[in-house]
């Protein structure tokens, strides 16, 4: 409070924000406003008007909390999709090199992933629903990793799976 009245009477008014002790002891978020009330070219008096705004910082909370999700997201989607495009550019560049058709069904594959993924989040984005496990299905561990193995350049890795292991999982998604 001390803050606004300092600052009406440096600038002529003031907004702030400050927590309040209620009589019932709570304790809230409030906003004052003060403005100096002149007459004739004097300063005459203040006048100050405050209001809770609990229900705002409630709101501005579930946005931030909204942007926070929306980072991550964008953070996960932006790696999914770099993946296949680091992929299928290393199969172009040895296809360059080389001229090994192979390389080309490789990048082809790597294309098609992330033309997946994108056709499936779009869905996802105009849905407007979330991804419930509700949604999920068994499904088999081996064919999904499989399939995700084929995307990536392996070098002298292996690829070992349990053949019994089923997850409740969106086979796309888990790719």
């Amino acid at each position: 409070m001390e803050q606004s009245v300092r600052q009406t009477r440096a600038e002529g008014e003031a907004r702030i924000e400050a927590r309040l002790l209620t009589a019932t002891g709570e304790t809230i978020p409030y906003e004052f406003i003060s403005k100096r009330i002149v007459d004739g070219g004097e300063t005459v008096g203040r006048a100050g008007l405050g209001w809770d705004i609990s229900e705002r910082k409630r709101y501005e909370k579930r946005i931030e909390r909204q942007n926070e999700r929306l980072e991550h997201f964008a953070e996960v989607l932006s790696h999914d999709l770099r993946n296949p495009l680091t992929v299928a550019q290393g199969h172009l560049k040895l296809l360059n090199q080389t001229g090994d058709e192979g390389h080309y069904e490789k990048s082809k594959r790597a294309l098609s992933r992330m033309e997946n993924l994108i056709s499936d989040v779009l869905t996802l984005a105009q849905s407007g629903k979330r991804i419930s496990l509700s949604e999920y299905e068994t499904t088999d561990l081996e064919t999904i990793a499989e399939d995700a193995w084929v995307l990536i350049q392996k070098g002298q890795a292996t690829l070992d799976v349990d053949r019994t292991r089923r997850v409740e999982a969106d086979a796309s998604h888990l790719q």
